[in-house]
């Protein structure tokens, strides 16, 4: 049952490991750099998360900080070459979500990724785990469930998974958003 697409999204996982790599990478592109501050006064995010989130995109080099800017202990984030190619993308994600309130939903770690895998053609329960490996099919089940609360998915005849009409509107910039960092990582 084709849904428009040629084939399935692949999400940069990446991005999706920790809940708040996309919504940090959307405000440093907003802001151009952000502070601690800024970042927890944008997204009301905790301390622990913003610190770990913070540490792994500058650990995957797509944040840095900013050397030459203010007080040590309270530096400026800044995008790296690779963080401002997929800043736009990640900009344009996160508004698309905010705006049909599914962010809380669609940032957990296998949401996306799922929404990717049946934007080409409804999935079965099995293909999806096949296409998701190393997902279990606990977080699977669950995260199945979730989006089908959220209406980015049905349960379709034969237990097949389509995107709903909510779900179609995240998959042109998530599209975007996974052509650009592949471009970014087959330049590295």
């Amino acid at each position: 049952m084709s849904r428009g697409q040629d084939s399935q999204i692949d999400v940069p996982r990446a991005l999706v490991q920790h809940r708040w790599c996309i919504p940090i990478l959307a405000v440093t592109e907003l802001l151009g750099g952000a502070r601690f501050a800024a970042y927890r006064g944008h997204l009301r995010i905790s301390r622990d998360a913003l610190s770990s989130t913070l540490g792994y995109l500058i650990e995957q080099q797509l944040l840095e900080r900013n050397q030459g800017y203010g007080h040590p202990l309270r530096p400026e984030y800044v995008a790296t070459s690779a963080g401002r190619a997929i800043g736009p993308a990640c900009a344009t994600l996160f508004e698309r979500l905010q705006r049909l309130d599914v962010e809380r939903v669609a940032l957990r770690k296998w949401s996306l990724p799922v929404v990717g895998a049946v934007s080409a053609e409804a999935g079965s329960f099995a293909a999806l785990r096949t296409h998701l490996t190393p997902i279990t099919p606990r977080a699977l089940s669950a995260c199945l469930t979730e989006l089908r609360r959220a209406n980015l998915l049905r349960h379709e005849p034969d237990a097949l998974y389509g995107l709903t009409d909510t779900a179609r509107e995240i998959v042109p910039p998530l599209a975007a958003l996974g052509h650009q960092y592949d471009r970014v990582v087959s330049l590295s």
